[in-house]
């Protein structure tokens, strides 16, 4: 079975040929630098990000969060596939983007699994290369 063809490091200024990304002698350096940057990078997401009090998620939310969860425990979109999953996410059926008296209606809540809030979450706000949908208004 044929190699895989050497390529050049992909590192500046090195030229040495090799079968990854970058040779055995840049790894180091290069690895460093990724996690510089994404360190960086996660530092400035969470900086442009306002608190999860200031997005209303304070001691009023908790207290709803809780009533919700022990009146409806299971998953809403699990139960529709005849599963019993246990809730862990309190989900906005529809999302509210900001606007407060959506986020406080009650029946506009849904108890979800991790992995089917992770998926509605995605789909929703642009997860996984997808453009942000927008709400039509």
């Amino acid at each position: 079975m044929p190699k895989k063809a050497y390529k050049v490091c992909a590192m500046p200024m090195c030229r040495r040929l090799t079968h990854e990304y970058v040779c055995q002698n840049c790894a180091p350096e290069y690895e460093r630098r990724r996690d510089e940057y994404n360190k960086r990078r996660q530092t400035q997401q969470e900086a442009r990000r306002a608190s999860s009090t200031a997005r209303g998620y304070g001691r009023q939310w908790r207290k709803v969060r809780a009533a919700h969860m022990a009146s409806q425990p299971l998953c809403v979109r699990c139960s529709e596939n005849n599963l019993i999953v246990k809730g862990e996410a309190v989900d906005h059926i529809i999302p509210h983007k900001g606007d407060m008296s959506l986020f406080w209606d009650r029946s506009n809540l849904q108890t979800l699994c991790h992995s089917c809030h992770n998926r509605k979450t995605a789909t929703e706000d642009g997860g996984f290369g997808r453009g942000v949908k927008k709400r039509d208004e």
